[in-house]
């Protein structure tokens, strides 16, 4: 939890234009980060969870998410 923490308050602490041109890939022009900072916001990010064990008898398919009817 204390390395979501990190990650939350330093994303909170970036202007959108330091956290597109964090997120952007690599040599994007400053002109076209500024371009969308402009017209976009931060809305919500994400978090992936990949557990380094898997648990005693679950195979990757009975880990998969699936709907319900």
């Amino acid at each position: 939890m204390r390395r979501i923490r990190r990650v939350m308050d330093f994303t909170r602490s970036l202007s959108a234009f330091e956290l597109l041109a964090e997120i952007m890939p690599g040599g994007t022009p400053a002109r076209v980060v500024a371009d969308i900072a402009r017209h976009c916001r931060f809305a919500h990010g994400s978090v992936m969870v990949f557990p380094s064990v898997r648990p005693a008898g679950r195979t990757a398919s009975t880990l998969s998410w699936r709907p319900s009817d």
